[in-house]
């Protein structure tokens, strides 16, 4: 491809929710204007002349991960946050079941166990679900759910306490042995 043909190698990130958009495949090469991500589906252009979504810039890392490099990555879990959700090693939190990384532009929230108003406001939760018409699939993973946060409250009650009561400080509770178990 003669110097005039070839795509701007650019840093992209999505305006709209900004993920990395890096091009793969064919459009790692092929002439085009218009970029559309694969998080939200906002479609852009960069800038005016073909410009080509990299991972790094030439000349500021020259051994990029082989495409059998980066599928060892895919779909591993760095850390499971609950049933439906997990780290992958890029730092993306990801729905476990169907690979899709929710998008940093979407508000979260992680409650830990240990807040004890964490079980009644699951249970209203849950009661709420039920109303609504949700699906066996959504109770039957907050009655899991409800069922760990009972069974800790109820193995570790020194470890419960109210929310914010620390004002952001690390929590030492009466005893200073924290719980044993998995995914505590």
């Amino acid at each position: 491809m003669a110097p005039e043909s070839q795509p701007i190698p650019m840093i992209l990130h999505c305006p709209e929710c900004g993920e990395r958009h890096v091009d793969v495949g064919e459009f790692a090469t092929k002439l085009h204007h218009t970029h559309a991500c694969q998080v939200c589906g906002m479609v852009w252009r960069p800038a005016i002349g073909p410009t080509v979504g990299v991972q790094f810039l030439p000349g500021f890392k020259n051994d990029p991960a082989t495409p059998s490099e980066q599928a060892e990555t895919c779909g591993t879990i760095v850390r499971q946050i609950d049933p439906k959700f997990h780290i992958d090693p890029h730092g993306h939190i990801v729905k476990t079941s169907s690979g899709e990384i929710v998008p940093e532009w979407e508000p979260l929230i992680l409650q830990r166990s240990r807040d004890h108003l964490l079980l009644p406001l699951l249970r209203h939760y849950r009661k709420l679900c039920v109303v609504d018409g949700c699906n066996d699939y959504q109770l039957g993973m907050l009655d899991q759910r409800i069922q760990e946060f009972e069974r800790f409250a109820a193995e570790h009650p020194e470890w419960m306490k109210q929310p914010g009561i620390t004002r952001g400080d690390k929590f030492v509770p009466l005893s200073a042995d924290e719980p044993k178990g998995e995914g505590l």
